[in-house]
């Protein structure tokens, strides 16, 4: 609400605020806002607050506040008798929260507002106006969430709907109102092929995220490229039932969100369809169930052979939902229009009027569904679009683009001959329509995948050519400049059609591009080029549009001009400045690169500070009082000493200076280029104070990489889908270097086991594999994070099979080659022999390994004894890929550390191996194997058998490997392959196990398990998992309690804070008198016995779980204590305690009595109070006796 006054504090230099009160609204409407921002008035009432001080600053907002001012005032038309107060504009940088509307305060990322005439595309300003739109528009509808929270779709898309016709009111053109409509349609429909795109119906409290998750609300076009199921959905509503949806709006509006606080239901009254239409029994309801119907239907128009008409159907669906269609049919030569429904009672219909081959179905504004026409009715539209030449009277602009979209979708799913798709895109040659154009753009796209092959390695029709045929016609009219009217779609057209063109290498494209360059190289002035102001993996290709590949390689000459008083920095070690006399200007000059790709340009104009680490290391940060540098103090020494090991490791290659750029929400957090490194601020801090050990190695984690990434940023190779072999190698590097600097081996094995695990249960649901063909629009998915821990494993596997010797001359080979020329080399193309003997590998390649990247998931290896042999079988699991894959397998027999090497390959799926039988084979995985292993019931007992047997001393099973049988076994055990008592049994040995890698599994198996934690033992149907693991956790317990840990360091410290804390989870006994005892003896000498940051909760929680008579002394004296802190941060802690009566009896002692009047109007205390009374309400919500009290005091208790 606006401001109603202020008054200043006499004694401080604060300042209150006071607002109007509020119309009714839910709390999650409420928000508040504190800033030194600049205030930009657009209006009386409306106000833009930017970080824009400077004039320079303040003009790039130019266009946002000029689409603000005009798309507020025609809502406010729209919306007439609704009055909204005020509207602040609120513009942060790389704010996460970017859909964020609230009542009479707008949330906006800076970046989404920003328009430069100079420098941006004409079609940004269409995405700037499209991302500020719907957040106004839902001003209006912000307020109106209905009873439940699933019903939040209808008014996200009515906010991006009312918007969307906004923008184009506000531009003046209906076409872009059109765009909109096929964009929605088009990522709404294709999205709907393979995910479910219905909203959440009802979801619990955990969920209420959910809502707000992209791929379903992507849908209600919350940015430029986001598109709407529930869009189309309401544009579907308003074509067909117009006058009375005004009238319907204007009562949901009006009633609901300024009258009164109780809810309204928008589809409560049934409305009439306008028109004539035949649908018996209907009722605007049956609209909303468009929203619960599981994808889309597919609507087929046919003329009907025994009979002189058409038959009109739907594609069959089991739903139960009732739901309507209502169908506009139109004879195009004639101009003849028919009403009609199909429903969920009604299937098909026959209709009885003469049959004419120009019979189509009518799409208008919006149709949630695909429409399939027979042979006739095709070859009808065809001949109508292509014999028409660019005058199409009767075929809409929105029709005209779902038939190509249409006939496309339903080619690919073969139920339209490629011929016919073709004849039917034909008339796209005299089309100049940008939004006709749109769904053919896309096909492009999506086909793109395929250009880079050449003409023979397509098994079918040239679809280059055709393409190259289809954008004849178009690029000759942009060339002869026959546009009539010059618009942002014109251009816009005109950049996809030369794009595009130029992409199929059509000459007269290369011609016109080449003449363009001409012409700006001899008149740079008047014939300026824009350049892209970001260059990233895809921005890189507005840069150096021609030479964006990778393995194009040039050296750069570069001299950057800025302020004086700013640093400038590239890629080189800069070689001299020069002042310009007549400015405070000056030119940094830099040493000319190496030869690398333009994927590794970049340059820096910054004011930050640099913290020299050494003489060719700096580190840049916006850290100019010392406890700001001191955050980075660990940074340093971390980036120090795994540069060190780096250097020494490829000591033939010198990279002259690194600087590495510290960036507060830094979004590209994953950039390393040659010499220069950014990172996001946040994973560079260490505070020794505050953080826990483990912190320390995941700083470490997120460095190193980047580092060990300026050995391999420079050769990546001819093809952008080998970027996973670098970015895997970078970080297994990295990795190595870790361990080294840490000195601790044990960092490297939990580093393998964590890729592993993660990796593996991944690939059990996703595509872990790189993407291998990309398209123009796909670049940046190659960056991707998930997929890049599976080459990590195969390089592993590699350097095992080979040996580490061989494996890291082939590695510096490799990058020394990329350093000393221009010419790409293969990483796999020179065989390499397993190390050792290997027995059944014939033909083996280290080319094979390559081949491990594009094996689907991953195989199982079973390992079995022979019934009719002597022996074992080592089979793996079928796979119908063709793809060559070797298998090199490590046995190992446990009892008596006897080895055996052998493979499995493509060509042979199962072998059977002459030693004779013991029960203590193994399949040794060595340093790391991207398989699951799989035993028969001799083989599980066997090894089960020798863990519980040998208590902490297993020389035959190593530490990876013991992670690896917890971590299958589990997994075999979901799957129901592996018995659950075998688990249990397989598990035990981990009682007597105090490795926190070996752990790793387990402790991931507790957080997969925890789901059921809370539930009571009569609840959960099956053996009692809370006492098994329980259990499990006794023997670590005690020696952690008893002190018996022979050796301390950051994993026993991990292993510790693991173990206990899932056992005071589990509410083991001797856990909670654990930490009832620490919190005791902390506060009796707070100084002598401090509590560590990472041992905060576990102290201050568990130590209350115990809090019932005997020891309410320790809750008691606990609470006086730290209600005499200022800060009253541990006041919420009180809240561990599991006796009621302590918290009943003390719960307004904890409020009222405890805090002057002052101390209540104190931020500090309010925030205190909140935490307290959230605490209490998240712990005990589910107590009678707690929340009966909460409420009877709530007046008593809450703020005042």
């Amino acid at each position: 609400m606006p401001t109603k006054s202020m008054t200043y504090e006499i004694h401080s230099d604060t300042l209150r605020t006071y607002f109007h009160i509020t119309p009714p609204m839910s709390n999650l409407q409420i928000a508040m806002v504190v800033t030194d921002y600049c205030k930009l008035g657009i209006n009386e009432n409306i106000t833009l607050w930017c970080n824009c001080y400077l004039l320079e600053q303040s003009m790039k907002f130019e266009f946002a506040q000029k689409i603000i001012y005009n798309i507020t005032l025609h809502l406010k038309s729209e919306f007439s008798r609704i009055n909204i107060p005020k509207m602040d504009h609120v513009v942060i940088p790389n704010f996460p929260q970017d859909g964020t509307s609230k009542w009479g305060l707008i949330f906006h990322t800076e970046a989404d507002l920003i328009y430069d005439e100079k420098l941006d595309p004409v079609m940004r300003k269409m995405e700037v106006a499209r991302l500020i739109a719907p957040k106004i528009a839902y001003q209006w509808f912000s307020n109106s969430l209905s009873s439940a929270w699933s019903n939040f779709w209808l008014l996200d898309a009515l906010a991006t709907m009312f918007g969307e016709e906004a923008v184009a009111k506000s531009f003046n053109n209906s076409e872009i109102l059109n765009l909109f409509i096929i964009q929605n349609q088009y990522e709404s429909l294709h999205l709907d092929s393979h995910f479910d795109m219905n909203p959440v119906e009802f979801p619990s409290l955990s969920e209420i995220n959910s809502l707000f998750s992209f791929p379903r609300y992507m849908k209600v076009g919350k940015n430029s490229i986001t598109t709407s199921k529930d869009n189309i959905t309401i544009h579907y509503i308003v074509y067909y039932m117009y006058a009375c949806l005004c009238v319907c709006l204007w009562g949901f509006v009006i009633s609901i969100r300024f009258s009164t606080i109780m809810s309204n239901n928008f589809w409560a009254k049934g409305e009439k369809l306008a028109g004539a239409y035949f649908c018996p029994n209907t009722s605007s309801y049956e609209f909303s169930n468009w929203m619960h119907y599981k994808h889309y239907p597919v609507i087929s128009w046919e003329r009907n052979t025994n009979y002189t008409g058409y038959v009109l159907s739907r594609s069959d669906n089991t739903s139960n939902i009732k739901w309507l269609v209502p169908i506009k049919l139109m004879e195009i030569s004639l101009n003849v229009y028919y009403k009609t429904c199909l429903a969920s009672h009604i299937n098909f219909i026959e209709m009885k009027f003469p049959q004419s081959d120009r019979w189509m179905v009518n799409l208008e504004q919006a149709g949630y569904y695909r429409v399939k026409y027979d042979l006739k009715g095709w070859h009808a539209i065809a001949n109508n679009l292509n014999s028409t030449a660019g005058k199409y009277e009767n075929i809409s602009v929105i029709n005209r683009a779902k038939i190509v979209d249409d006939a496309f979708h339903l080619m690919m799913e073969r139920q339209l001959d490629v011929s016919l798709f073709w004849n039917l895109t034909q008339f796209l040659s005299q089309e100049t329509n940008y939004v006709v154009w749109y769904p053919m753009i896309k096909v492009f796209e999506y086909m793109s995948t395929i250009f880079p092959i050449s003409k023979d390695g397509i098994k079918f029709i040239d679809i280059k050519a055709k393409f190259r045929e289809l954008l004849d016609k178009p690029l000759m009219a942009i060339r002869l400049q026959k546009h009539v009217m010059e618009n942002d779609f014109t251009e816009s057209f005109e950049q996809e059609i030369l794009k595009w063109s130029c992409t199929f290498k059509h000459i007269h494209c290369a011609n016109k591009a080449k003449m363009a360059l001409e012409y700006h190289l001899q008149n740079p002035e008047i014939e300026p080029l824009l350049l892209a102001s970001h260059i990233q993996a895809n921005g890189i290709r507005q840069l150096f549009p021609c030479w964006d590949e990778p393995h194009f390689k040039a050296t750069f000459n570069i001299s950057i001009t800025h302020p004086r008083y700013y640093s400038a920095l590239s890629n080189m070690p800069s070689k001299f400045m020069i002042n310009d006399r007549h400015s405070d200007l000056v030119r940094t000059y830099f040493h000319i690169t190496p030869p690398m790709s333009t994927l590794q340009v970049a340059i820096i104009v910054t004011d930050y500070r640099q913290l020299k680490i050494n003489d060719n290391i700096t580190l840049w940060c916006n850290c100019y009082l010392l406890e700001q540098s001191m955050k980075f103090e660990f940074a340093q020494k971390i980036i120090y000493n795994i540069t060190l090991h780096l250097k020494s490791e490829f000591s033939r290659i010198n990279i002259p200076k690194m600087d590495h750029v510290a960036i507060p929400n830094f979004l590209q957090d994953g950039t390393s280029k040659w010499g220069l490194i950014f990172h996001t601020e946040a994973d560079l801090i260490y505070d020794e104070k505050l953080d826990s050990v483990m912190r320390k190695m995941e700083v470490a984690r997120l460095i190193a990489p980047k580092i060990a990434y300026q050995w391999f940023s420079n050769s990546l190779s001819s093809d952008w889908s080998n970027f996973w072999l670098h970015d895997a190698l970078a970080t297994m590097f990295g990795e190595e270097a870790i361990a080294k600097s840490f000195n601790n081996s044990e960092i490297l094995n939990l580093f393998i086991i964590r890729n592993q695990y993660e990796s593996l249960h991944l690939d059990s649901h996703f595509n872990m594999n790189p993407v291998e063909i990309i398209s123009l629009s796909e670049i940046n998915s190659i960056f991707s994070f998930p997929r890049y821990m599976k080459g990590i494993i195969v390089l592993r596997m590699f350097q095992s099979a080979i040996s580490d010797k061989v494996f890291r001359i082939k590695i510096r080979r490799y990058v020394s080659r990329q350093f000393s020329t221009i010419i790409s080399y293969n990483f796999w193309i020179k065989t390499e022999k397993l190390a050792g003997k290997y027995k059944f590998c014939p033909h083996a390649s280290s080319y094979e390994f390559a081949n491990w990247i594009h094996y689907k998931h991953y195989p199982v290896i079973s390992w079995e004894r022979d019934t009719d042999y002597t022996g074992f079988v080592l089979s793996r699991s079928y796979s119908t890929s063709n793809i060559t894959l070797l298998m090199p397998i490590k046995l190992k027999e446990i009892s008596l550390n006897k080895n055996y090497k052998t493979c499995l390959g493509s060509h042979f799926n199962s072998i059977i191996i002459t030693f004779p039988q013991s029960d203590c084979w193994i399949v040794n995985f060595g340093q790391a194997g991207y398989y699951r292993v799989k035993y028969d019931l001799k083989g599980w007992h066997a090894i089960a058998n020798y863990l519980n047997s040998t208590p902490r001393k297993y020389k035959s099973i190593s530490v990876i490997n013991r992670a690896k049988i917890v971590d299958d076994a589990f997994h075999l055990m979901m799957e129901r392959q592996l018995d659950v008592s075998l688990f249990w049994n397989l598990t035990q040995f981990l009682s007597q196990e105090t490795n926190y890698v070996v752990w790793y599994p387990m402790i991931k198996v507790f957080e997969y398990m925890s789901t059921i934690f809370p539930f009571p033992e009569d609840e959960v149907k099956f053996i009692d998992i809370k006492a098994k693991f329980r259990e499990l956790l006794d023997k670590p317990l005690m020696a952690i309690l008893l002190k018996e840990h022979l050796m301390e360091n950051d994993f026993t410290e991990s292993f510790k804070q693991e173990i206990l804390k899932w056992s005071c989870t589990l509410k083991h006994n001797q856990c909670a008198v654990k930490a009832r005892n620490t919190l005791g003896h902390h506060l009796q000498n707070p100084e002598i016995e401090p509590v560590p940051s990472e041992w905060k909760h576990w102290t201050y929680c568990r130590g209350f779980i115990l809090c019932y008579y005997a020891y309410y002394s320790t809750w008691f004296s606990a609470r006086n204590t730290w209600l005499r802190k200022l800060d009253h941060d541990l006041l919420p802690f009180l809240a561990c305690c599991e006796t009621d009566w302590i918290i009943t009896d003390h719960l307004t002692n904890l409020f009222v009595n405890r805090f002057t009047q002052n101390e209540r109007e104190d931020v500090a205390v309010i925030r205190s109070y909140l935490n307290i009374f959230h605490s209490i309400v998240s712990k005990h919500a589910n107590t009678y006796n707690v929340l009966q009290n909460i409420l009877y005091n709530l007046e008593d208790i809450k703020p005042k």
